[in-house]
């Protein structure tokens, strides 16, 4: 001990691991050696070898010892700026729950009272006072998002919650700083937090306020039915007849959230009658419960009956009859606005979100020249982000689930707006435009607009980029249209033009990755591929002295595999391998969905020792479990594929003969759900127990605040966890020996749901959904 009392004066930190590793193999240690060695080694400065020590050495010392070798280690990175280590060692000890010693108790806590007075302004006496002040400056720390990221990790819910404890001990802290720590557990989702924080409030009898119950309602008032919640909001009322502002503005969110508009006006009423003045926020709160209910015009009612003048209240209410598809709505209201707030004209009109709502009804009402006229005489700055937000909200407008605005029109409407304010869409907003569109299955409206940008001659920067043709073409091969992709494939070979003063055509050889796209095209072609065309491009590739690589090849295999021919798949999988190039995962998984695809299951599992053997067998994966399991529900992606695109085009005679032709080999639920306990493991009554509703509990009209905090606390804690997946000796995933850890995922789940949406049993699609987002797959 002397020794390397010795050395650590010195600071040999050497000299000290070597004279404690002698002693401790020659010796029985007493229990002081270890003490000592932590506190030498912390006297040459090396702070993580002492705590290393410290842990390794905590089943030697009694608990109060312990204490003592943490207070000296806290003490030491306080001096040496190091409250990050300091915090961590302090974090695991009282997570442990061991007994402090009374020094090492009181050491300790000074030490980081005194390691945070540096970054926070704090007496530097611990007492209720100072512990508020102190948990009300941390939170600030906490809540600054311009703080430097070293100074960040000083401050999180998890560490203010460990100074609380510690600090806290021997000194009763106000119940303001209950609520402060409360807030903050609750924001972070820490639960058990949360419920550890109110037993201390029971313990020192300190009896919880309005505000206290309102962050409990925040927390766990889910469990709460509407009437419980209304019946919390009249026991708070009664107790507390100016209730703080925020407890008002926690209820009005919470009757919101649930669309009770009755309730959320009530509590407007009675914070008016207590003279609470709520802020526009609040009244949004109250509007968005109106919007939930589709009251749209009681929403203008309260906002004209309150003499509310901010005009962002009414902005939200126009967005409203947008979303809603109350086109007509949403002008006449912007007109009786406008007259019955005179004084307030000029705030109406420069309105940014007022005007693109009362510009998009137009738009989308078709009415061009209105529309023109208010682009003419705004009173507010557009730019082509302003542009592409109003297409974004055309886009998505629907009335009775059908969509307002068809491709024509949207192209009609980007011209509008373009040449009436000569500002003009990128490269970007036209592919995203063109790409939506090609989902929505209107291509022919996606090549008027890819012309128009074309012809239009203040579009040279955008038509010389490369995503306008990469767009188009995305477009032609979702909707199977083999013109348009050739066609926007060869004039981007010419898009330098745009870039030429002069315009001259001068035409660029494709790179391979270009080749591959119209390979694709060619290959993804509904209801069959175009062999003649793929194998041609092929060609083209080899005479420009390409070299294929893993996409052109796998393109191949998915054109003879969507062709039903696997054994040509299998030649071009096999001179893939010769030519040098290692099959990717897309590469078997293609070729076994074409053998999945005939219910040939023997050549399946032959195809997958195939593969065992060839070293290929780490490429099976969660994609390849999806695969068989498709099979097995006998759902062939590209037939539904194809359905979807004939039902696009109008085309639904053809749609439904597929259909029907397909409905003979559907799965029954019955069958249906032996493949489903047999893939996931799970049990159907496992799934079909799911519960739906969370429960609910009693509120008493003569209940006290302690007994409140009781119920709230007794509730279910939300959970985030996930449930561990049972093993069952029948799971076909066995069929991975090599991927044990392949579990069911979203894309499983949806299959299923398909699957029994098919065989018409829409209750137990409906029970998988539920299950999927229990386990939090979405």
């Amino acid at each position: 001990m002397t020794a390397m009392k010795a050395y650590g004066h010195i600071k040999n930190l050497d000299q000290i691991k070597n004279t404690f590793k002698e002693c401790k193999s020659h010796y029985r240690l007493g229990r002081n050696m270890y003490p000592q060695y932590i506190q030498s080694v912390l006297q040459t400065g090396d702070l993580s070898t002492a705590y290393k020590a410290y842990r390794e050495f905590m089943d030697h010392l009694k608990m109060k010892e312990v204490s003592s070798c943490l207070a000296e280690i806290v003490s030491e990175c306080v001096i040496r700026n190091n409250l990050e280590l300091a915090l961590r060692a302090t974090s695991e000890f009282q997570e442990k729950q061991l007994e402090w010693d009374t020094y090492a108790l009181t050491r300790t806590k000074k030490a980081l009272w005194a390691g945070y007075s540096h970054l926070i302004p704090v007496d530097s006496t611990i007492n209720t006072e100072s512990i508020e002040r102190f948990t009300t400056l941390y939170i600030d720390k906490l809540n600054d998002k311009n703080q430097p990221t070293r100074l960040k990790k000083l401050f999180t819910p998890a560490h203010l919650y460990v100074l609380f404890q510690l600090f806290s001990i021997n000194v009763l802290p106000s119940i303001k700083t209950f609520n402060y720590l409360l807030e903050c557990q609750s924001l972070d989702n820490q639960y058990g937090k949360v419920k550890s924080i109110l037993s201390m409030m029971q313990s020192s009898n300190i009896q919880p306020d309005s505000f206290t119950v309102s962050i409990l309602l925040r927390t766990f008032g889910s469990s709460l039915s509407g009437e419980d919640k209304m019946t919390l909001y009249h026991i708070l009322s009664a107790a507390d007849k100016k209730m703080d502002i925020d407890v008002h503005k926690t209820f009005l969110k919470i009757f919101t959230d649930i669309a009770h508009v009755k309730k959320s006006t009530e509590v407007l009423f009675t914070a008016k009658e207590q003279g609470v003045g709520l802020s526009e926020d609040s009244y949004m709160t109250i509007l968005s419960g109106y919007i939930k209910k589709g009251a749209i015009e009681k929403g203008f009612k309260v906002l004209n009956d309150s003499h509310v003048n901010n005009m962002d209240c009414y902005a939200m209410l126009f967005e409203a009859f947008l979303e809603r598809g109350q086109l007509l709505d949403c002008i006449i209201h912007y007109r009786e606005l406008k007259k019955a707030k005179p004084a307030y004209m000029h705030a109406i009109e420069t309105n940014r979100r007022i005007f693109k709502a009362v510009l998009t009804a137009n738009i989308a009402r078709r009415d061009w020249p209105r529309c023109r006229s208010l682009l003419h005489s705004r009173h507010i700055e557009f730019t082509p982000k302003t542009i592409m937000r109003i297409m974004n909200v055309l886009l998505g407008l629907k009335y009775k689930d059908q969509y307002i605005m068809d491709g024509k029109d949207m192209v009609k409407a980007l011209e509008c707006m373009e040449n009436s304010l000569k500002v003009y869409l990128n490269s970007q907003g036209i592919s995203r435009l063109i790409m939506v569109m090609g989902d929505r299955g209107e291509c022919e409206a996606c090549y008027s607009l890819y012309n128009y940008v074309r012809s239009d001659p203040a579009s040279n920067k955008r038509c010389a980029s490369s995503k306008l043709y990469l767009a188009m073409m995305d477009a032609a091969v979702k909707n199977s249209d083999g013109r348009k992709l050739e066609r926007a494939w060869v004039d981007m070979q010419y898009r330098s033009q745009y870039t030429r003063p002069d315009r001259e055509l001068k035409k660029e050889i494709h790179s391979l990755s270009a080749y591959n796209i119209l390979l694709n095209g060619y290959a993804s072609l509904l209801p069959r591929p175009d062999l003649t065309k793929t194998k041609r491009v092929f060609k083209k590739i080899l005479n420009q002295n390409l070299i294929p690589d893993t996409g052109t090849y796998n393109i191949l295999i998915k054109a003879f595999v969507n062709s039903d021919n696997i054994e040509a798949a299998y030649k071009i999988l096999y001179k893939m391998i010769k030519s040098g190039i290692k099959p990717d995962s897309y590469t078997t998984n293609t070729i076994l969905t074409g053998i999945i695809n005939s219910q040939d299951w023997g050549s399946v599992e032959k195809f997958i020792q195939q593969m065992k053997r060839l070293k290929l067998a780490s490429h099976f994966d969660i994609i390849t479990y999806n695969l068989l399991l498709q099979g097995f529900l006998h759902l062939d992606s590209r037939t539904l594929d194809y359905v979807h695109l004939l039902k696009l085009r109008h085309k639904w005679e053809r749609a439904e003969r597929i259909e029907k032709r397909n409905a003979s080999r559907a799965l029954s639920s019955a069958d249906v759900w032996n493949i489903f306990e047999s893939a996931t493991g799970y049990k159907r009554s496992d799934v079909l127990d799911t519960a739906e509703d969370p429960p609910s509990i009693y509120l008493r009209k003569d209940m006290d605040y302690p007994d409140l905090c009781k119920q709230l606390v007794s509730l279910d804690l939300p959970t985030s966890s996930h449930e561990e997946q049972p093993k069952t000796p029948n799971a076909f995933v066995q069929l991975f020996s090599n991927s044990s850890n392949i579990k069911p995922d979203a894309a499983t789940y949806k299959l299923f749901i398909k699957a029994f949406t098919i065989a018409g049993d829409k209750h137990s699609a409906s029970k998988v959904y539920q299950w999927m987002h229990h386990h939090s797959l979405k």
